[in-house]
């Protein structure tokens, strides 16, 4: 991790650079705190050839149980069915992460490397239908991943890959929004109605269980977006789990967790900084950072990439809140604050900056690729 000092002096000088009003910095010792969940390695299925035959993505658990629930249901099915869904996908996901199918011999596959499952799908198990427009991000299935933050369905208290399929899932809404209403772990262990219970799985072809249970905190987790896992190796990045204190900046290569994210570079139009760099819909970087109380500002300084505007998902212990953006369509270097005006205990929190409008232009050319450059994030106290 970059000297505390150092990351102080950039953002305080970034601030000069931008021509804005002198903001004081408080140096505080930064603390050590959480661990990493299990990660997930998704092999790409070909049906055109029968094997697997590309690594697709590295997810952590709770990661790919947020990419896969927004393709698995739609977003408008009652909250109780959606994390119902949501802890299916993950104790599916977390049951092959210690059984790989790659372990498999019987695994047709032209890769050498292991994988936790093969999907025909590029992430997760679907795709898209949970998607909803730019400043929602998603936020409805996301939110029902949080709110089921480390719960495993067991049977027998021992970990099983609990089947689903289309059928299966839409019985868990109608179970929601029966009379009365089923709340998600009945419609999950239910020996007599549940999704498992006998009527509902004959006429979804799949197995009857009972002795099933849906236990908490299965592996460490903490209630973000990326559960501060490093999928892939950002080179010139620096994985930490360290929180920056408020009034400090902190680097964006100096990443508590990330998602999707390309590289790390200098800025390619010759201003100061190295950025974070992200090309796609979805690509996000999470930090550790002192928040909440009267220290719910927000400053973010990256480049207004154009064609802009450059808008940012912003989520705070894996619960999108709302939108900030790059508005100033120059390819120069700004800075975007933004106060959230919401109640947070101060202390150590999650913040994700989320890229949310990935545009090339058709036929393409000199600033037709909107890209996300993000360098540094300070939390501030109310001005």
């Amino acid at each position: 991790m970059m000297n505390i000092w150092s990351i102080n002096r950039r953002l305080f000088t970034a601030f000069i650079v931008l021509g804005l009003a002198t903001v004081f910095f408080f140096i505080q010792p930064a603390t050590t705190v959480y661990a990493a969940s299990p990660l997930v390695i998704v092999g790409y299925y070909d049906p055109a050839v029968g094997c697997v035959t590309t690594i697709s993505g590295v997810f952590d658990l709770d990661t790919f149980t947020r990419d896969t629930l927004a393709g698995e249901v739609f977003s408008s099915w009652h909250i109780e069915a959606l994390k119902a869904n949501a802890v299916m996908i993950r104790s599916g996901a977390l049951y092959y992460a210690n059984y790989p199918q790659s372990s498999d011999p019987t695994v047709c596959k032209q890769i050498t490397y292991p994988f936790s499952l093969r999907t025909s799908t590029y992430q997760g198990w679907g795709v898209g239908k949970g998607a909803l427009s730019i400043g929602t991000s998603n936020n409805i299935p996301d939110d029902r991943v949080t709110d089921t933050q480390g719960q495993i369905l067991r049977k027998n208290s021992v970990l099983f890959f609990p089947p689903f399929n289309d059928c299966a899932q839409n019985y868990t809404q109608q179970l929601a929004t029966s009379t009365p209403p089923r709340d998600y772990n009945t419609i999950l262990t239910s020996s007599t109605e549940g999704v498992y219970a006998s009527t509902p799985a004959s006429n979804c072809n799949i197995t009857t269980y009972s002795g099933l249970g849906i236990h908490v905190n299965q592996y460490s987790f903490v209630p973000s977006m990326t559960n501060g896992t490093v999928p892939t190796a950002l080179i010139f990045g620096s994985y930490s789990s360290s929180v920056t204190p408020t009034g400090v900046g902190r680097e964006a290569e100096v990443y508590w967790g990330h998602a999707g994210l390309d590289f790390i570079r200098d800025n390619q139009f010759g201003q100061s900084g190295r950025y974070v760099v992200g090309g796609h819909t979805g690509d996000k970087v999470e930090f550790l950072m002192q928040f909440g109380g009267s220290y719910q500002y927000l400053y973010l300084i990256g480049i207004a990439d154009k064609p802009g505007p450059v808008v940012l998902n912003i989520f705070i212990d894996g619960y999108y809140k709302q939108t900030m953006q790059w508005s100033n369509n120059d390819n120069a270097r700004h800075l975007t604050t933004r106060g959230f005006g919401i109640s947070y205990p101060f202390g150590a929190h999650a913040i994700t900056v989320e890229f949310a409008n990935d545009y090339v232009c058709t036929p393409s050319g000199p600033d037709c690729d909107r890209n996300f450059y993000f360098d540094v994030l300070a939390v501030m106290d109310v001005p």
